[in-house]
């Protein structure tokens, strides 16, 4: 099968530029800069209060998840938007030590994340989820999915290649996410088309990348 190369819109290979070095660089977004959340998770996007909220949240759970001390990365859409390829979302992934969980419930819980559905898996058994959920009358409840990176599963291996990804923004942050090889192994075993998509995005950012 012919390699697949990503096209902007003028129907075009995107342009990748060569520093000094001559190191190439990867495509960016539309404003220079790699976009550091999803659209409805971005500041810039309209002012849904649900969006927003969220944001906020993937702000301060990363910083939860970074005090425990545990191994984490974000593993959603928050994680493909530190790889320049941002998609609405507004639920909340990340890849977990299973020791974290107990660590970060009372954290949690003041943040309105307190119902607790219980473990559920996915990908024939291969992945095992432990979901946290916000009620709020009115409205479509707010989901935060840890993948639990247990001993000898495909969550403790990806996990395992985790980077740091740099936010823009006051005071600077710093977002744990999966690499693109990771990320990609992870959301191929899934059983939603929205994660196949995703699989399908970051081969050709790979094969592109490896160009």
């Amino acid at each position: 099968m012919p390699r697949i190369k990503r096209k902007n819109s003028t129907g075009q290979p995107p342009q990748s530029s060569t520093d000094q070095s001559g190191t190439k660089s990867s495509p960016k977004t539309s404003k220079g800069i790699l976009h550091p959340f999803p659209p409805v998770l971005s500041s810039t996007s309209s002012p849904d209060s649900t969006a927003l909220a969220m944001r906020d949240d993937a702000v301060k759970i990363e910083g939860i998840l970074e005090d425990s001390g545990f191994p984490h990365a974000a593993c959603g859409a928050v994680a493909m938007a530190m790889h320049g390829m941002p998609r609405a979302s507004v639920d909340l992934d990340f890849v977990v030590h299973p020791s974290i969980i107990d660590k970060v419930r009372k954290e949690l819980r003041n943040l309105g994340f307190t119902y607790e559905p219980g473990e559920m898996t996915v990908a024939k058994g291969r992945i095992k989820i432990h979901r946290f959920v916000r009620l709020v009358a009115g409205k479509e409840p707010d989901v935060i999915d840890f993948l639990l990176a247990e001993s000898g599963s495909v969550c403790e291996r990806v996990l395992a290649t985790a980077i740091q990804r740099d936010v823009p923004g006051p005071g600077g942050r710093i977002f744990r996410v999966l690499s693109m090889p990771g990320l990609m192994e992870l959301k191929s075993l899934s059983d939603r088309d929205q994660d196949h998509a995703d699989a399908e995005t970051l081969r050709r950012r790979i094969e592109f990348d490896a160009e």
